[in-house]
């Protein structure tokens, strides 16, 4: 009985597709499960047949011949066990990879592009120098745009409106003197 517990408990952990509902299915039915442990153990002291009753209140009751055979299948089963045991682990990190690259295909399907870290960190940097290369752009065109108003304002002090035809005066502010070759030191020009 115990067997067919058991083995219902291994097909119940592979037919439930959804990680969560499978744990907790297999954990009450594992805990219900185990309520049959010990009615098989003293099933041998409660249904008297022809089972013999190995282990009793004396001690270890068992042919001493027959305890190379107890523990050299002990020893098998044990190592079986680890056995499986790796293949297991190996089983769930394969298990594992192959829902990330199953999740990667249909990212690439949808279109989406899946960047780690690094991607990111380069977008930016890709993002910050755009925006400084614009922002040096519009700078070289507000200076060009000022240096052309400086040349217009430069043309009509250089000309009086006020004088008389064929008479070509420059107009000098108060306090300007005429202009030299070379910046002046403290001239904003």
């Amino acid at each position: 009985m115990l067997w067919l517990i058991y083995i219902t408990y291994l097909l119940l952990r592979e037919m439930v597709e959804e990680p969560q509902r499978r744990g907790v299915f297999a954990a009450v039915f594992g805990i219900v499960g185990f309520v049959d442990v010990p009615i098989v153990f003293m099933s041998i002291r409660w249904w008297r047949t022809l089972h013999p009753a190995v282990a009793g209140g004396e001690g270890f009751n068992m042919e001493a011949t027959m305890l190379p055979a107890l523990f050299l299948s002990l020893a098998a089963f044990t190592t079986l066990f680890f056995y499986m045991l790796l293949l297991r682990i190996g089983l769930g990190d394969s298990q594992r990879r192959l829902a990330e690259l199953r999740e990667r295909a249909r990212w690439m399907q949808e279109g989406e592009i899946g960047m780690g870290g690094l991607e990111y960190v380069a977008l930016a940097y890709g993002i910050i120098w755009l925006g400084l290369f614009a922002y040096l752009f519009r700078l070289s065109l507000r200076a060009e745009s000022l240096r052309r108003e400086l040349e217009l304002l430069k043309e009509m002090l250089q000309t009086d409106p006020m004088a008389p035809e064929g008479q070509d005066e420059t107009v000098v502010p108060a306090g300007w003197d005429r202009p030299q070759a070379g910046p002046q030191p403290g001239s904003r020009l």
